[in-house]
C-alpha cells in the first residue's frame, strides 16, 4: 500500500478485521456457486469477513461489495474451488 492509499483508508475506514485463508477460499466457493463468479481471494475478502462474523450488519441494512481483480489462473482458481468440495 502506498502512503496516498494508506491515507484515503485510514480516513474513510471504520475498522479493520482479519479473516482466514480458509474462510477467503469459501467466500470463494460462495461466489462461484451462487453467482459463477469467478474471482480471486483477495477480492473475496468482504465476504469472507461477513461469513466469519467479523462485520456485523444491523437487521434490513444495505451492504454493498466491491469485487475487484480477477488475477487468478484457471488452473490456481480450479484448485482452490476443488478443495473446497
Amino acid at each position: 500500500m502506498t502512503p496516498l492509499t494508506f491515507e484515503i483508508a485510514k480516513k474513510y475506514t471504520e475498522d479493520i478485521v482479519v479473516v482466514s485463508e480458509e474462510t477467503i477460499k469459501q467466500a470463494m466457493c460462495a461466489f462461484q456457486e451462487a453467482e459463477q463468479l469467478m474471482i480471486e481471494g483477495s477480492a473475496s475478502v468482504g465476504l469472507a469477513a461477513l461469513l466469519s462474523d467479523k462485520v456485523k450488519l444491523k437487521r434490513n441494512s444495505k451492504c454493498v461489495l466491491i469485487l475487484t481483480g480477477r488475477n487468478i489462473s484457471a488452473e490456481k482458481y480450479n484448485e482452490v474451488i476443488n478443495e473446497k468440495h
